[in-house]
């Protein structure tokens, strides 16, 4: 089910000039919606030059191409996205670009230039697509390094020269290198992206040119640590800072000859690493989704924050269970989500460990390694956010709100999923947006009698006003969320229930707070509790408010 208000959006005209490359396969990823869907997501229509009568986003393949002709191409355009794509060596003139109402993405830009665009890699070709036949979430990565490539100038000599001694020097680690004279002289794609899913690390050293590189994406998309080369072998091309410049981001960086020292750093806690590394890449497509949407709406004046398609962001937190790394809990959990809604966006949010489970901690690294495939190659619009340390349930939702577009979420325990039986979302929201707090999905068929006292009103409607509150799944207004999270320290760490579970009889009563139950009239559940704790401790004791 879809929530829509305002006015519909027109279609977003895409043109590609010709000369395709593999470094644009990323770019038509974002440019069709298929690398994330934003809330509020604009459609994309791939047309032609000659039909786009008001304006278009504009794939420029820099290198065959010149700002003269691109000027002459777009100057009765009224507005116009460009992205400048396949100009490794930068020959482009994109400061001769002139329109007055233009936004610019330029891909593998100068380190040691400052544009007025926004950057972008050469992204990560075709293993986007073969990932999707790949079952990585149960390899157990058992090349420790893996790096099969060109050798074909000086910066990859160098490296490959590394590679080769730490080979030598590490006999108990499996190390596959494979050199080869030119571009895709290796192995076939499908064995190459087999043996990179099941790798640990992969450097990637330099391009010809640019420090990008294909490797580097590849290694991302597929779950494994990446070695970011930033010198190039032009010593005339100053690239340094140039991985900073693209993005802020956990992949280490190679800015010497040492790549045996990032090799052991990487594989040093080694599933934690890749986790965070895993979980920051999802994240940065997402913005470039939400980037992408924001130029469109700035350039084509179509208004991206007064016409949002979805009203609801599901929040999911997770914390290590007796029954991981199984996934099957959590799984059932989200596939119960998407068949109620299946396009809005889903955080989920993966506490780190406490003390007292450090036991757990193998386990459930391997579990959020299974769960981030599914989450890159499987699902759609679910972002991960990892916490390396434990952060409980108050620290984690604040952090969620952050990336919540929308103005009504819906918090669902990793173990809660919603039931079979259809949920009245629209009713649902359309309280929300007009004066109620919070709306409780019950899992039970009635209210028990003993909770009958925190009961405000009759069931009217199929909603029962109440003073309860209730970690089970329920709707809220972001802004709700936000306002009760404030009894609550800047450092707590702590069941949200715990407190707000008596603050919420005390507010309710008051009038201060509007909270309701859904109960639908055929009296059944619309959740229930897979019980991931299974029985052990909540160490309530050690919470800090």
């Amino acid at each position: 089910m879809e929530f829509y208000f305002g006015d519909d959006k027109e279609m977003i005209d895409v043109v590609y000039l010709p000369h395709p490359g593999l470094d644009q396969l990323m770019v038509r990823d974002l440019l069709s919606n298929a690398m994330w869907s934003p809330v509020n997501a604009y459609e994309f229509n791939e047309t032609t030059i000659d039909k786009v009568k008001d304006g278009c986003i504009l794939v420029v393949p820099g290198a065959v191409q010149n700002a003269r002709r691109i000027n002459m191409l777009i100057a009765n355009f009224r507005w116009v996205v460009i992205f400048n794509v396949s100009d490794e060596t930068n020959i482009f003139e994109i400061d001769k670009l002139n329109h007055p109402n233009m936004k610019i993405w330029l891909q593998t830009p100068r380190a040691d230039i400052t544009y007025n665009a926004r950057v972008f890699g050469v992204g990560y070709g075709y293993a986007r697509e073969y990932a999707k036949g790949l079952e990585s979430e149960y390899l157990d990565k058992s090349i420790d390094v893996f790096i099969s490539g060109q050798n074909t100038h000086a910066r990859r000599n160098m490296v490959f020269k590394r590679l080769h001694e730490f080979k030598d020097k590490h006999k108990d680690l499996n190390i596959h290198i494979n050199e080869t004279a030119g571009f895709t002289q290796g192995y076939s794609q499908q064995m190459y992206f087999n043996l990179l899913a099941q790798s640990k690390v992969a450097p990637a050293p330099s391009g010809a040119f640019s420090p990008d590189s294909f490797r580097v994406y590849e290694a991302l998309e597929l779950g494994c640590i990446p070695i970011a080369d930033e010198v190039s072998p032009k010593l005339e091309h100053n690239s340094e800072g140039y991985w900073e410049k693209l993005f802020h981001s956990p992949v280490p960086i190679l800015r010497d000859s040492n790549v045996s020292s990032l090799i052991n750093d990487s594989l040093k806690d080694y599933q934690m690493k890749a986790n965070q590394i895993f979980a920051w890449w999802i994240g940065q497509k997402r913005k470039y989704a939400y980037d992408l949407q924001r130029d469109i709406a700035l350039t084509s004046l179509q208004g991206v924050e007064s016409t949002d398609k979805s009203l609801l962001t599901v929040i999911v937190p997770v914390s290590p269970w007796k029954s991981h790394p199984d996934t099957k809990k959590l799984e059932v959990t989200i596939q119960s989500i998407r068949r109620h809604l299946p396009d809005c966006e889903i955080v989920i949010t993966f506490d780190g460990v406490r003390a007292e489970q450090e036991d757990r901690r193998e386990d459930y690294n391997e579990f959020v390694k299974r769960m981030l495939w599914k989450i890159n190659h499987e699902y759609t619009n679910v972002l991960p956010l990892i916490f390396l340390e434990h952060t409980h349930q108050v620290g984690m939702m604040r952090e969620a709100l952050k990336y919540t577009k929308t103005p009504l979420v819906m918090y669902v325990e990793g173990d809660s999923p919603l039931a079979d039986e259809e949920i009245d979302f629209k009713k649902i929201t359309n309280r929300l947006l007009n004066g109620t707090d919070v709306v409780r999905l019950y899992n039970k068929e009635s209210i028990p009698e003993e909770h009958k006292y925190l009961m405000l009103s009759e069931v009217e409607d199929e909603f029962i006003k109440t003073a309860q509150w209730s970690q089970q799944p329920h709707l809220a207004t972001k802004n709700f969320y936000e306002r009760a999270l404030q009894y609550f320290g800047k450092d707590a760490k702590a069941f949200i229930e715990e407190r707000i579970y008596y603050i919420g009889v005390k507010e309710a009563r008051k009038g201060n707070w509007n909270m309701e139950i859904y109960l639908p009239k055929d009296g059944k559940p619309r959740s229930y509790h897979l019980d991931g704790r299974e029985g052990e401790d909540q160490y309530l004791g050690s919470q800090v408010f």
